[in-house]
C-alpha cells in the first residue's frame, strides 16, 4: 500500500507492506495474509468487526521477534450500550498496549484483573500497565457516559482503540490456575474472532 485505501470487501495477500496513506479495513471486512504484515509508514486500520487474519505463524509475541510484523497498527470494537457505572472486560490484539490507554476516561482506580491465587478481583494501576496477551482485564465505563437511572438519557457504546503495538500473531500461551471450578480471566489475545466452539472443545 502506497496510498489511501478503503475496502469494499474482503482482501487476501502474501504479505503486507504499508509505506504511505491511510489503509483502513471497514466494519464487517477480512484482510487474510499469509505471512507477515509490516507498517513501515502511513496506517493499518481494522474498524469494529473487521479482521486481521494471518495464516502461517510469524511468532511475535511478547519478548519474542522472529522476523514477523513490524509497526502499530490501529485496531477499533464498540461495545453494546453501555452506562457510566458498567463494566466491560477486555483484551489486547496489539502489544506493548497501555492498559489506561484503552480508556482514558475511565476511573484510574477501577480497572481490575482476576487474581486466581485469592480468587478475587484485583486492583491492577493502568497507567503504567502493558497488557499482557492473551489475559483479561475488566474497567468501569468513561466518566462522561450517563449514569442511567434517575437520568434518562440512553445507554452509549464505547469504542476502544487499540493502537500502541504491532499485531499479536503465533502461538501465546498463558498460564491457567487450578481445576475445573477455578476462575481465571483469559482474552482474544488476535486482531481477529475466535472460534468459540472451537476454542472450547480444546
Amino acid at each position: 500500500f502506497q496510498g489511501n485505501f478503503s475496502s469494499a470487501g474482503n482482501l487476501s495477500a502474501c504479505s503486507v507492506l504499508v509505506t504511505s496513506g491511510n489503509v483502513v479495513f471497514n466494519v464487517g471486512h477480512t484482510l487474510t495474509v499469509q505471512t507477515n504484515v509490516r507498517v513501515v509508514a502511513g496506517s493499518l486500520t481494522f474498524e469494529n468487526q473487521s479482521s486481521l487474519y494471518q495464516v502461517q505463524d510469524v511468532a511475535n509475541g511478547v519478548g519474542v521477534y522472529s522476523g514477523g510484523n513490524t509497526g502499530n497498527i490501529t485496531y477499533r470494537r464498540v461495545t453494546t450500550p453501555v452506562f457510566r457505572f458498567d463494566y466491560t472486560y477486555w483484551s489486547s490484539p496489539v502489544f506493548p498496549q497501555n492498559l489506561l490507554a484503552v480508556s482514558p476516561l475511565s476511573p484510574i482506580s477501577l480497572f481490575f484483573e482476576y487474581n486466581s491465587g485469592i480468587d478475587n478481583w484485583q486492583y491492577i494501576n493502568p497507567t503504567p500497565t502493558t497488557m499482557i496477551p492473551g489475559k483479561g482485564y475488566i474497567f468501569r465505563a468513561p466518566n462522561n457516559f450517563p449514569p442511567g437511572l434517575p437520568d434518562t438519557t440512553p445507554p452509549q457504546p464505547y469504542t476502544a482503540t487499540f493502537n500502541n503495538g504491532v499485531p499479536n500473531n503465533g502461538t501465546i500461551t498463558l498460564p491457567v490456575s487450578g481445576g475445573a471450578s477455578q476462575l481465571n480471566l483469559l482474552g482474544n489475545p488476535y486482531p481477529s474472532a475466535l472460534d468459540a466452539d472451537a476454542f472450547l472443545l480444546d
